[in-house]
C-alpha cells in the first residue's frame, strides 16, 4: 500500500519518515522485454507525481541510483 503523493508536502513527509523510495517504486510501472544479444531492458514508468513534485536534479539522482541498484537486483532473482 503506498501513500498517496498528492503535494510537494507529503514527498517532504515521505523523505521525512524513509518511505519515499518504497512509495516511488509502488507506483512506478516496470515492463521488461527481451533486448538483442539476450540482454533484458527494462522500462520505467514513473508516475506524475514523481515529474510533478521532484526537481529535475533530484530526478536525475534518482534515476541514477535506480539504474545502480538494478543490475544487482536482476542479478539476485536470476540466481534463486
Amino acid at each position: 500500500m503506498s501513500i498517496k503523493m498528492n503535494s510537494p508536502q507529503d514527498v517532504k513527509n515521505a523523505l521525512d519518515n524513509g518511505t519515499f523510495y518504497n512509495t516511488l517504486m509502488a507506483d512506478t510501472h516496470i515492463s521488461a522485454i527481451k533486448a538483442s544479444g539476450g540482454n533484458t531492458e527494462l522500462t520505467f514508468e514513473f508516475p506524475g507525481w514523481f515529474n510533478k513534485y521532484i526537481t529535475k536534479e533530484s530526478q536525475e539522482q534518482i534515476i541514477a541510483k535506480i539504474k545502480q541498484a538494478t543490475p544487482e537486483a536482476i542479478a539476485a532473482t536470476q540466481s534463486q
